[in-house]
């Protein structure tokens, strides 16, 4: 589901037409880069369906594993790099951080601390 929220396919489609016209640009390595942002993206949104991230790296081991012996070329880049499934599973394994009311209440007083510096300079003028 994060995928099509983030409209991943769509955007796999256009660089894979670009890196088709522009064949003699080596691009590779910038496909690469995109697919792991954008799974590394998908799988920070899970809290958002509900779904355990036990339950998420249980699934893409699965896929990794059931995907090995396939000739094809999938769409799911963690499938090829060994390295790109580790660093992966280590993201989906790792606690989530807890964003705190203290830094919240911190960044809301320096914002409403600007603004109130920028109307009562805006009012000393006049």
């Amino acid at each position: 589901m994060a995928h099509f929220h983030w409209r991943d396919c769509s955007l796999r489609l256009a660089y894979s037409l670009i890196a088709t016209v522009f064949w003699w640009i080596p691009t590779e390595w910038w496909q690469r880069r995109i697919e792991e942002m954008q799974e590394q993206a998908s799988d920070a949104m899970i809290h958002r369906f509900g779904i355990s991230r036990f339950a998420l790296a249980e699934a893409v081991l699965k896929t990794a594993r059931n995907a090995r012996g396939m000739p094809s070329k999938l769409s799911c880049s963690f499938v090829e790099r060994r390295l790109s499934l580790k660093s992966r599973m280590e993201m989906i394994l790792q606690e989530p951080m807890q964003r705190t009311l203290k830094w919240e209440t911190i960044q809301y007083g320096f914002l409403g601390l600007g603004l109130l510096s920028i109307l009562l300079g805006k009012l000393w003028i006049f």
